[in-house]
Parts: C-alpha cells; sequence; structure tokens
C-alpha cells in the first residue's frame, strides 16, 4: 500500500478494480479511474486491497 504510484493497477478491498491516477499524500487518499467511462473514485490509501503492478525491482 506504501508503495502504490501513479499508473499502478489496484484492486480494493471492496472488489473495486483501477488505475491509480493521483496520490494525495496530505489526505492520505488516492485516485483512480475504473470502467470503461474512466470514472474517478477517491478511496483511503488503507482501503487498497493488492496493487496489481509488478515493477521491476519487486521482481
Amino acid at each position: 500500500r506504501k508503495n502504490a504510484q501513479v499508473g499502478d493497477e489496484i484492486t480494493t478491498i471492496g472488489g473495486i478494480c483501477g488505475r491509480i491516477i493521483a496520490v494525495k499524500d496530505e489526505t492520505d487518499s488516492i485516485i483512480i479511474e475504473t470502467g470503461s467511462d474512466r470514472a474517478r473514485l477517491r478511496i483511503k490509501r488503507w482501503a487498497i486491497g493488492s496493487v496489481d503492478t509488478i515493477h521491476e525491482e519487486d521482481a
């Protein structure tokens, strides 16, 4: 959760899948885009269930 960054694909603990488009450190929240209409949602960082993007430093 702490290492999630813009561009990462995530799944929330509620099952919503999306891509991070902004990180708001001052409010500890992130904005994700989801769905074919690119709906934007603001969620708290603690609501990230998993980061589905694999980074080279993780491999």
